[in-house]
């Protein structure tokens, strides 16, 4: 007989363990347990992690089924929010449908939105089954930085380097807003500009200020920029970032991970980003983003990547293979009628934060 649940704290070595002799060996949840931990914290479970775990007495652990519990808004109407990360079931298993045992468990009691990034196309055509909405790619947005140090790089991952790269002074717009870099005092102002502003347009994560501390303030190995812009005492926009060093290389990227608010607000945090001297001196800036809504300024300098020669995505180590960012998502409660659309809709705000598509390899 199988069990599922909740795999507890105290047997975290045997999970870990598991990860990485079946996963990916070096996977970075199999070596280390507080990213895990984090990560995977079950709300109101602190005995627990938000893995689920189908074990077999005689056999141990024979599927995994990983789970990001955050809360939503569906344009406006709090719900819950469920990220789909890592799920694997031994061959030997399958037969006993235990893959679809764990998702059916996860999927019980929703009534916001569940969903997954980076699936591959086994999991895109299971999820597509049980109507979720799927994408081969999410938009992703390029801005070369330095000439020297993006010519390096593409070349070193067999890209074509672009044939002009955008002035580092790009045009500020001036519409009287100010950024500031975001500090937890602020943390009340930008809840009533997410509640007020934000997120009666919006479907994705809640991205208020308990979130903004959990995922980027706390998080255990990056460190990552949040700047805001203001129009007096309130809020209007959102920019979040980390600068990577680039594995083994000399070079840097900056992966923007948030950009929130209008083309005025966006354009302005923008520009404060490629001030930056850390920003200034990296080879290229990418931006994913569900929704051709969440496109940065055509002023800003970027520009939807070339399918046909997209630059690297993964940089430690730097890897040229390159696949798209596939994305699954599935409505639930009263917003999920039949046929119900999120990531072809421009109130699709979704990033490559969302799951765990932004943490250590």
């Amino acid at each position: 007989m199988t069990d599922i649940d909740w795999w507890p704290v105290a047997r975290l070595d045997e999970l870990q363990a598991f990860i990485a002799a079946n996963w990916k060996r070096g996977h970075i949840l199999g070596r280390d347990a507080e990213l895990l931990r984090w990560q995977h914290g079950l709300p109101g479970d602190t005995e627990r992690v938000s893995v689920l775990v189908a074990e077999r007495p005689d056999a141990g652990i024979v599927g995994i089924l990983g789970v990001i519990y955050n809360r939503a808004t569906v344009l406006g109407r709090e719900a819950s929010a469920a990220w789909l990360t890592t799920w694997l079931v031994l061959e030997e298993e399958r037969r006993h449908q235990t893959a679809t045992k764990l998702l059916l468990e996860v999927l019980r009691g929703h009534d916001g939105f569940v969903g997954t990034l980076g699936g591959n196309e086994i999991t895109l055509a299971v999820l597509g089954r049980l109507r979720f909405e799927t994408v081969p790619a999410l938009p992703r947005w390029v801005r070369p930085l330095d000439a020297d140090a993006c010519a390096s790089l593409l070349t070193a991952a067999g890209a074509a380097a672009p044939r002009t790269v955008p002035s580092l002074d790009p045009p500020a717009p001036d519409r009287g807003l100010e950024v500031r870099a975001y500090d937890p005092e602020q943390a009340p102002a930008w809840d009533r500009a997410w509640t007020e502003r934000f997120a009666p347009r919006l479907i994705g994560t809640a991205r208020d200020a308990a979130h903004l501390r959990w995922r980027y303030l706390e998080h255990p190995r990056f460190d990552y920029v949040i700047s805001a812009t203001w129009a007096g005492e309130t809020p209007t926009g959102l920019l979040v970032y980390r600068v990577q060093r680039v594995r083994d290389r000399p070079e840097s990227v900056v992966r923007i991970v948030e950009l929130l608010g209008d083309d005025d607000a966006r354009g302005a945090l923008l520009a404060d980003m490629v001030a930056q001297p850390a920003v200034r001196s990296a080879a290229f800036a990418d931006y994913y983003g569900a929704s051709e809504a969440q496109r940065p300024p055509d002023a800003s300098g970027f520009a939807a990547e070339d399918p046909s020669a997209p630059p690297p995505a993964l940089f430690a180590p730097l890897d040229a293979r390159r696949a798209g960012l596939t994305a699954a998502v599935r409505l639930f409660g009263p917003s999920a009628a039949p046929g119900s659309q999120v990531l072809s809709g421009a109130s699709a705000y979704i990033t490559r934060s969302d799951c765990d598509q932004d943490r250590p390899n």
